[in-house]
């Protein structure tokens, strides 16, 4: 799912459902997970993601923003693979 607002709103909506706007860190490498959720090959130095527990289910949202075009976010959720 793909979801695009204006970049304080997404400041604000990262905030109110993680606490703060900085959970979403910078990728350094593309891990197979990444790959898989969002289907790429490669990762522009822009990009930053976050994958997380959804508490008390056996799901996992994965979250990506690319700072070139901060109004748009990704959002994958999967069960764990654990």
């Amino acid at each position: 799912m793909t979801f695009s607002a204006p970049t304080d709103r997404v400041e604000v909506w990262l905030e109110e459902s993680f606490g703060s706007a900085d959970v979403v860190q910078n990728v350094h490498m593309l891990t197979p997970a990444l790959s898989e959720a969002f289907d790429v090959d490669e990762v522009p130095e822009t990009w930053r993601a976050m994958k997380r527990s959804v508490e008390g289910t056996s799901k996992e949202l994965m979250l990506l923003l690319d700072d070139a075009d901060p109004t748009a976010v990704r959002l994958h959720l999967r069960r764990r693979a654990d």
